[in-house]
């Protein structure tokens, strides 16, 4: 539904990589008012950049997303619906789950709808050793993201801007065939710190990258009070 003349709702979708944080949105303004869908992949920062922002209130990041983008079209953002597509990773022990659960009760508690994906054994050959080894490979999620973003694309009627915060080329091609499928769709990209790429850059209308400070900036509480139920506290080893 279109909001009120001046107001532009938003919708994101957000992706977030636990196991492997390395693969951790010009338009003119109009004064119609237009849906504007957000589609994020976020990553989070270990030791490697000496900052770990896991505890990270997503809705906070995307409003100030939003607030970024709102110079360039000169009316409000409305953030409306929030997509989180992650995975568990049960490999990595029951600690590391709980720890990922409790995050996630913190975001279902803000009505951010949540997609869980699996991790998958894949068998690669070492290089060094020239040996078969068991790696796990998150499965899912980028098809289940980029499933989202075509039924958004196909339900839009009105001018929607889709934002994603990514540096993953392999959704690509689905903003390829947004761009096809409805014209009426512009896309931004959203670079995680130190994320840019060409390759994403050159299917958008416009793109900016995001600072450690947005992260910092974008914690939950601890503890996070939820609507119902006991504090959730952040986990010590965050």
């Amino acid at each position: 539904m279109p909001g009120p003349s001046g107001l532009r709702s938003g919708v994101f979708i957000l992706e977030h990589f636990i196991a492997f944080p390395k693969r951790i949105s010009k338009w003119t303004p109009f004064s119609l008012s237009m849906d504007s869908i957000y589609t994020i992949q976020l990553q989070t920062y270990r030791k490697k950049y000496g900052v770990c922002y896991k505890w990270l209130d997503l809705k906070a990041l995307c409003e100030n997303i939003a607030s970024k983008i709102r110079n360039n079209y000169g009316e409000f953002i409305e953030v409306k619906k929030i997509y989180y597509f992650t995975a568990y990773a049960y490999h990595r022990g029951n600690d590391a789950v709980n720890r990922h659960k409790r995050l996630i009760r913190c975001y279902e508690d803000q009505d951010i709808i949540i997609s869980i994906s699996r991790f998958k054994k894949k068998s690669i050959k070492c290089d060094l050793c020239n040996k078969r080894i068991v790696r796990r490979e998150e499965k899912e999620t980028d098809v289940a993201l980029a499933t989202r973003l075509l039924l958004e694309a196909a339900q839009t009627e009105n001018r929607t801007l889709f934002i994603l915060i990514t540096g993953d080329t392999d959704l690509k091609p689905a903003l390829d065939a947004i761009h096809i499928l409805n014209p009426k769709i512009d896309i931004w990209i959203a670079f995680p710190y130190r994320r840019r790429n060409a390759d994403l850059e050159n299917v958008a209308k416009g793109s900016i990258e995001l600072k450690k400070e947005d992260y910092a900036h974008c914690q939950l509480p601890n503890p996070y009070i939820p609507s119902k139920g006991k504090p959730i506290h952040k986990p010590a080893l965050w």
